[in-house]
């Protein structure tokens, strides 16, 4: 007598489908500094000291350490990129 063969074993196998992986949502964080009348964005200010340091002739890629000081009454931001590099931004 032959072996009966099971339903699952007649069936032609379908090839997995590869699907990419989901992204996760991206999470959507902001800091904000209030002082008297101004109002600050901190990632903004960020942004503004990268642009002058790459003003200055250097590159943005060669921060290593980024050190800011926000002076809201002063209106200013100074900064220290890599323990030598110092100056201000206004804040706008």
């Amino acid at each position: 007598m032959a072996p009966v063969k099971s339903k699952e074993a007649e069936a032609p196998k379908k090839p997995a489908v590869k699907t990419a992986p989901k992204a996760a949502p991206q999470k959507v964080e902001k800091m904000i500094l209030q002082f008297q009348e101004g109002e600050w964005e901190l990632s903004s200010v960020k942004e503004q000291v990268v642009a002058a340091y790459v003003a200055e002739g250097h590159r943005a890629s060669s921060i290593k350490d980024l050190t800011i000081y926000l002076k809201p009454e002063e209106r200013k931001a100074y900064y220290v990129i890599n323990g030598k590099n110092t100056g201000s931004i206004d804040l706008l």
